[in-house]
């Protein structure tokens, strides 16, 4: 993986997401805190559990949700602090549609350890995308990111963010520095 270091000028998270001419979507994880359920549930943006059936029902406030922003939504605004101080998901970015791209993220819910037992695998928890990309051969990064131009996720300092992408096979992750509007300063 090739990683490079972004201009250390911020900029805004939902301005860079905007930017990339493409769907913007956030992939966040409901188990991480409460009020990601009822936050979507007001937006009027279009989300979806990742889970399905009887689970999706059962779990419902513990599971992980794909939401699509309009492009004049103020909930992508409203999720920068929280995804980027709190980790309850991530970025992304695509040309696939939001059904496509929430059927291509379910195949990842379940993976098969090399016994043949089934575990579900939490990549819609910022922490462990992040771990995984940094590990993953590029195949795996591949998989994952099919029809994904870029993974935006937490990097652990609030004042960052990790972009993942890949190119010609490679991924390629560099880091952000992102403005934090909802800090206020303190002038003495």
């Amino acid at each position: 993986m090739s990683e490079a270091r972004q201009s250390p000028a911020p900029v805004s998270l939902s301005a860079f997401l905007r930017s990339r001419n493409q769907s913007v979507y956030a992939v966040l994880d409901a188990a991480r805190s409460g009020a990601v359920r009822p936050l979507l549930q007001r937006s009027g943006e279009r989300y979806a559990s990742l889970f399905s059936g009887r689970l999706a029902e059962d779990l419902a406030d513990q599971a992980p949700y794909l939401v699509q922003f309009s492009d004049t939504s103020d909930l992508l605004d409203a999720l920068a602090e929280p995804v980027c101080e709190q980790a309850w998901g991530y970025f992304l970015v695509s040309a696939a549609s939001f059904d496509a791209l929430r059927t291509h993220l379910r195949k990842f819910l379940i993976v098969k350890r090399e016994d043949g037992r089934e575990l579900f695998f939490r990549f819609y928890d910022p922490r462990v995308i992040r771990s995984f990309l940094r590990l993953s051969t590029p195949g795996q990064a591949g998989d994952l990111l099919q029809n994904i131009s870029g993974l935006v996720c937490p990097s652990g300092d609030a004042s960052v963010v990790l972009v993942f992408r890949l190119a010609k096979g490679e991924l390629l992750s560099s880091e952000l520095v992102v403005a934090r509007p909802w800090v206020s300063t303190a002038v003495s």
